[in-house]
């Protein structure tokens, strides 16, 4: 099964309508507040998995069956909001894969995001190294970089 974080938003609205509508098991990773925007999706079949990447004990389940995550989750917010989503969640979501180390991780990371947060992003010392990360940085949906982890 594939889980997509950042369902509901551009990306993943449009990566998960894809796979579902060629036949995938898709899990989308849901915000509570975001329950309305995932209606069609999972009229298409989406399997909905509420939490928040925030939030480690809401991901306990979520590496349940899943061989295939597309880390497409997002935020443009405050520094410390922003902070939150893309270095603590990301790191909240690895650990929540310990179980799992062998799962294949795709992870998108905003270039336009501040320097800093990138840097803790990829200079993370990842707890369990046979994760198989995949690391793409883009800028207004140009691929700048791709770092493989494996």
């Amino acid at each position: 099964m594939i889980l997509i974080t950042g369902c509901t938003g551009y990306i993943g609205s449009r990566l998960c309508r894809h796979l579902l509508i060629n036949g995938y098991k898709v899990r989308g990773l849901i915000r509570p507040s975001e329950r309305e925007r995932a209606n069609s999706l999972i009229d298409l079949g989406l399997i909905p998995y509420y939490g928040d990447l925030a939030d480690p004990l809401s991901l306990h389940e979520i590496s349940d069956d899943i061989d295939l995550v597309y880390h497409l989750a997002g935020i443009h917010s405050t520094y410390s909001n922003t902070y939150t989503l893309y270095v603590q969640g990301t790191i909240n979501l690895l650990n929540s894969f310990s179980n799992k180390p062998r799962a294949s991780i795709v992870f998108t990371i905003n270039i336009s995001m501040d320097n800093s947060l990138i840097k803790n992003v990829l200079n993370y010392e990842f707890v369990f190294p046979t994760y198989n990360l995949t690391i793409l940085c883009v800028n207004s949906f140009r691929l700048i970089r791709i770092s493989n982890f494996s």
